[in-house]
C-alpha cells in the first residue's frame, strides 16, 4: 500500500551543487531543492521496511510525485541477523544475475531532459557493497534530502542486460524530506511518462557463531573456557581468578593460510575478561625454512639458586687436613725423643 502525493517535495543532491561547494566546503555536499516540481522526470519512493517474507513488489514511477511504501525484506529468517540489506529497482521484470556500475549517457538518452537528466542528477561516485553481486566501485550517486546530511544514499547501476538498476541501502528510522522517520528514501527516473519498477531484495544474513572445540554445554549446563592454543597453554590473567564468571570463548572463521600456517581469533562472550586468544595450526605444506609464528605466552621467572661448588670445598680442606697431619707428625716425634 502506498500513499501518495501530486507534486514532488524532494530534495537530491546534485552535480552542480556539488561542484560549487567542494572548495568552500571540502566537499561537504549542498543539496538542490527540486520542491513542488510538477514537471519533474523523478518519482520518490520512501517508506518503513518489514522482516516478514519478502513478496513481489511492483512500483508505478508517476513523474513529479512521491509514494512511501512499507516492504517486505525477509530479514526474520536471520537467526543471527542483517548483515547487508539493499533494495534494488530495477526497469526489468528480468531476475538480475550481475550488476555493475550505470551508463550514464544511457540514462540521459531514457530521461531526454537536460535539467532533469541522470549527469546533472547523479553527479558522484561511490562504492556499494552488495549481497549477491560483490563490490562496485565507481557507481553514478547522489543523497536525497533530510535533517542530517548524506544520509539516504542511491545508486545508478545496470545489470547483464543493461537495464537499468537503482539501489539504496535500508537504513533504521532516520528522518526523511519531510521530517518522519524511513528506513528507505530514493528516486527513480521516468521519460516523463508512467515507468513501472520492479524490487529485489539483495540480503545477506551474519553467520552463526563458531563453538571452540570442547565448547558447548555439557551434562551440567556450564561451558568449559577454551585456553589452548596449538599447544601451548595461555594462563588465565589474573583479574579472573577466583571469581564466579564463566568464560565461554567462541572463534572466528580461519584466516588464509600463509606460510604453512593459519590463524583464528575468539572472543570472550561472557565479557569476564577483556584477554585476546589466537589459535593457530598447521596447513597445507609448511616449508622447511618457515620458522612457527610466537604465541603469546605468560613471562615466567625463574630464580637459580647456585649449587655449591664441591672443588671450592677441596681446596678449604686439604690445607686443614695437611696442618692436622703435620701436628700430629710433629707431636710423635718429639715423644720419640
Amino acid at each position: 500500500m502506498s500513499i501518495s502525493r501530486s507534486f514532488l517535495v524532494f530534495f537530491v543532491m546534485a552535480a552542480l551543487a556539488f561542484a560549487q561547494s567542494a572548495n568552500t566546503e571540502g566537499g561537504n555536499i549542498t543539496a538542490l531543492n527540486v520542491t513542488s516540481n510538477q514537471s519533474s522526470f523523478w518519482f520518490g519512493v520512501c517508506g518503513q521496511t518489514s522482516p516478514a517474507a519478502a513478496v513481489p513488489l511492483t512500483i508505478t514511477a508517476v513523474p513529479g510525485n512521491i509514494s512511501c511504501y512499507t516492504i517486505n525484506t525477509g530479514s526474520s529468517s536471520c537467526t543471527y541477523g542483517v548483515k547487508n540489506l539493499d533494495l534494488l529497482f530495477s526497469n526489468s521484470s528480468t531476475a538480475i544475475t550481475a550488476l555493475s556500475r550505470g551508463n550514464l549517457t544511457a540514462l540521459d538518452l531514457f530521461i531526454n531532459r537536460p535539467g532533469d537528466n541522470g549527469t546533472t542528477t547523479l553527479g558522484l561516485s561511490t562504492s556499494f557493497t552488495t549481497a549477491n553481486f560483490g563490490d562496485i566501485t565507481g557507481v553514478p550517486t547522489a543523497y536525497t534530502n533530510s535533517p542530517t546530511p548524506n544520509i539516504f544514499r542511491m545508486g545508478y547501476l545496470k545489470d547483464q542486460a543493461d537495464d537499468f538498476v537503482f539501489i539504496t541501502t535500508v537504513l533504521s528510522d532516520q528522518p526523511g524530506f519531510n521530517g518522519s522517520l524511513f528506513d528507505f528514501q530514493f528516486m527513480l527516473p521516468t521519460n516523463g511518462s508512467n515507468t513501472s519498477y520492479y524490487l529485489t531484495v539483495d540480503l545477506a544474513c551474519n553467520p552463526p557463531p563458531t563453538e571452540p572445540p570442547g565448547g558447548g554445554e555439557g551434562g551440567g549446563g556450564t561451558h568449559t573456557p577454551y585456553y589452548n592454543v596449538s599447544n601451548v597453554t595461555v594462563p588465565q590473567p589474573p583479574n579472573i581468578t577466583n571469581v564466579t564468571c564463566e568464560i565461554v570463548l567462541y572463534c572466528g572463521e580461519w584466516g588464509p593460510c600463509l606460510d604453512g600456517y593459519r590463524q583464528q581469533s575468539c572472543k570472550d562472550l561472557s565479557n569476564c575478561s577483556t584477554i585476546e586468544v589466537f589459535r593457530i595450526e598447521k596447513c597445507g605444506v609448511t616449508p622447511t625454512n618457515v620458522t612457527p609464528p610466537i604465541v603469546p605466552e605468560e613471562i615466567v621467572t625463574i630464580i637459580v639458586q647456585p649449587e655449591f661448588q664441591c672443588w671450592i670445598l677441596l681446596l678449604i680442606l686439604i690445607p686443614i687436613i695437611a696442618y692436622v697431619i703435620y701436628r700430629k707428625w710433629k707431636s710423635e716425634a718429639k715423644a720419640k725423643k
